[in-house]
């Protein structure tokens, strides 16, 4: 069931009416009400975060923690630590234990972005933890139960991986019970209007200005770009759009595009 307030806002943000965004709402409400895990694929700046949020917060978890731990940005050990906690006297320093962010979420979601990054050592538990629902903190054998749902993304080719030897295949087999599929937006170009418009209005309220017009020839650039970076992109290139316009309109002059 959709969730009023916050969520209605939230949900709103997922912006487009192209075959792609309508599939990928689709599947957030198909998948929400359940508790299996979410591999959430596609490039960098295409909204994976914002749909694993809103698969918590339409979920009967919405209320509860909803944790998010970057992977590819922490270092192995402090990573492990972060996840799972620790035990007194497992590491230098370590003078008490510290609760990690998986006892922390408990009752509710933790979402691991860029999880093809895991070290081997950290895939085997959370390996465990899928199967179990049981994991121990770094320097402890104390088995501690825990109850969230994991949401996962990456932009890398798993199945690579996998074949590879550098990501667990039981592992992998795990997360894609229910897979997402993130399009670029260059293959979703008819929701660049509804983006601009959104980017645009929220913009130039935020700045105190009156919200800009785009011009046809802007638009036109706009809709025939590749969008490297995707819906990040398109974003980042209207707030700098908007400080340049003085006129009340948005002209081709004013956008940033490589």
């Amino acid at each position: 069931m959709e969730r009023k307030g916050p969520f209605r806002k939230l949900w709103t943000m997922l912006i487009g009416n192209s075959r792609a965004t309508r599939r990928v709402r689709r599947q957030i409400r198909q998948v929400a009400p359940s508790n299996a895990p979410v591999l959430i694929r596609g490039q960098q700046g295409t909204g994976k975060n914002l749909i694993a949020r809103l698969i918590h917060d339409m979920s009967n978890r919405g209320d509860r923690p909803f944790i998010t731990l970057r992977c590819d940005e922490v270092a192995v050990d402090i990573l492990e630590r972060t996840l799972f906690g620790y035990a007194r006297g497992a590491f230098p320093g370590a003078r008490n234990a510290g609760k990690g962010w998986l006892e922390k979420a408990h009752g509710g979601s933790i979402f691991l972005d860029e999880i093809a990054a895991l070290a081997p050592s950290t895939q085997v538990k959370l390996l465990r933890l899928l199967q179990e629902r049981v994991f121990e903190p770094v320097g402890s054998t104390t088995p501690i139960p825990v109850d969230i749902r994991l949401l996962a993304a990456t932009q890398h080719p798993l199945e690579q991986r996998v074949r590879s030897g550098t990501f667990r295949g039981d592992l992998f087999y795990r997360l894609t019970v229910f897979p997402i599929q993130v399009q670029p937006l260059r293959k979703h170009k008819a929701d660049i209007p509804a983006l601009v418009d959104r980017f645009i209005a929220r913009n130039a309220r935020a700045r105190g200005k009156t919200v800009p017009v785009v011009s046809p020839e802007a638009m036109d650039l706009l809709k025939h770009y590749r969008w490297p970076g995707n819906v990040r992109e398109l974003e980042a290139c209207i707030e700098q759009a908007i400080r340049k316009s003085t006129d009340g309109w948005v002209h081709g002059d004013h956008l940033s595009l490589a």
